[in-house]
């Protein structure tokens, strides 16, 4: 049987193991892991059919139980508020953060979005910071390209600077966003309204406005 004419070197053999061996092991052990902290009561049929029943109650217009969660209600979808589209930019944690400084019992005064703007600059910057080295290891791989072999780390190196770019682009854009909200007047009913709309997937417990 003949031999390939070309022989790899220990570099190139020890990246092909790592990627037909440990990167799959890792990906196996991260659905692994998915799996465990799954609901216990959503792995059974019986689970699968309160979940229709209760979508088709939803569709309804009325307020059911989570099957899956007890204690906890889902409502029928509210419509969008003025600033809906701004405010699904920001996470969960940032919107509870924002209604913490906000007085619920005024849901029709501003809300406090002065500091919404923080977290996204600071990821911006991190991911500035970070894009020289990641240009550095294109460039370290250049001569590398020129090898018969291709073992080169600047393909490695580019989807590093194109994911920095990703994160600078992503970040900046919720950092102009947090400013629009800052002029735009938006309610703490509105951020209230954002947050209770994603609450059922995340786990979160449901905020009423307390009106005073």
């Amino acid at each position: 049987m003949g031999e390939c004419g070309l022989k790899q070197n220990a570099s190139v053999r020890s990246t092909l193991l790592l990627c037909f061996s440990l990167v799959p092991a890792v990906f196996v052990l991260a659905g692994v892991v998915a799996l465990w902290f799954y609901p216990k009561a959503a792995r059974n049929e019986a689970s699968h059919e309160a979940v229709l029943h209760a979508i088709a109650k939803l569709k309804r217009g009325q307020r059911v139980a989570d099957p899956w969660r007890e204690g906890n209600y889902i409502y029928p979808a509210e419509p969008p508020t003025r600033n809906a589209g701004l405010l699904s930019y920001f996470l969960p944690h940032e919107l509870k953060d924002v209604i913490g400084r906000s007085n619920l019992g005024a849901p029709a005064e501003p809300a406090d979005v002065s500091r919404l703007w923080r977290g996204p600059l600071l990821w911006a910057l991190l991911g500035v910071a970070l894009l020289p080295a990641r240009v550095a290891v294109v460039v370290a791989g250049l001569e590398g390209l020129a090898d018969d072999l291709g073992a080169s780390v600047s393909p490695l190196g580019l989807m590093l600077v194109g994911i920095g770019i990703v994160v600078v682009w992503f970040h900046g854009l919720r950092v102009w966003v947090a400013m629009r909200l800052r002029s735009s007047g938006v309610e703490v009913q509105e951020v209230v309204a954002r947050l209770n709309a994603v609450a059922p997937f995340v786990g979160a417990a449901r905020i009423e406005c307390r009106a005073e």
